[in-house]
């Protein structure tokens, strides 16, 4: 519930690449013709309930109110990750997942991995509208025994598809390896105390 509170239910979604120079209302690519052939309609009703209907999160977790959270340079050492470390547990939870009307998906899912010495959860926000751009939202957490703190990462990526490779656009359905060529609109690393 908190990852969908954090969806604007006020407003059309807005996409911003290139460090916020170019904006633009993510509309899917038939919605010029569909307007045109009931632009009688439009006009008469005269009602419009934008919102954003991508359901886009920037969720990166629910803490407590007692945490202490400071922003910090250091970032997740992958190489730890990569290690042959036996799982002791894994799992992966969709939150909630969206077709958008057949024009793309929208997904946001989890998935945690805990080995002897750390732990690691990826919560995935993931857009695609189908021939206009591609959005993910990542929030990395990691931690590892004898530790004081969590190690929390939070990136935006996206793209339009204008301006995808041709290799981009064969792996656009893909979260998991699309988001490498995405590039990183905000981004921020914060250290989590546990006491």
């Amino acid at each position: 519930m908190d990852a969908l509170k954090r969806v604007d239910t006020k407003n059309l979604p807005n996409v911003q690449v290139r460090n916020f120079v170019q904006n633009f209302i993510v509309i899917v690519g038939a919605s010029a013709s569909w307007s045109e052939t009931r632009k009688d309609h439009i006009a008469a009703s005269g009602t419009s309930k934008p919102f954003d209907w991508t359901y886009t999160s920037d969720y990166s977790g629910t803490l407590g109110n007692d945490i202490k959270v400071e922003d910090t340079d250091l970032i997740i050492d992958i190489e730890k990750l990569k290690r042959r470390d036996p799982i002791f547990f894994y799992t992966q939870l969709t939150l909630y997942e969206d077709e958008l009307a057949d024009h793309g998906c929208s997904l946001m899912a989890i998935k945690v991995r805990v080995m002897p010495e750390t732990f690691f959860v990826l919560c995935r926000f993931y857009l695609r509208v189908d021939h206009v751009m591609v959005r993910v939202c990542d929030t990395r957490l990691f931690g590892e025994t004898n530790s004081n703190f969590l190690l929390r990462e939070w990136t935006l990526r996206e793209a339009k598809y204008s301006d995808l490779s041709p290799t981009d656009l064969d792996n656009v359905r893909d979260s998991n390896i699309i988001w490498q060529s995405l590039p990183i609109i905000k981004s921020k690393s914060q250290k989590i105390f546990i006491e």
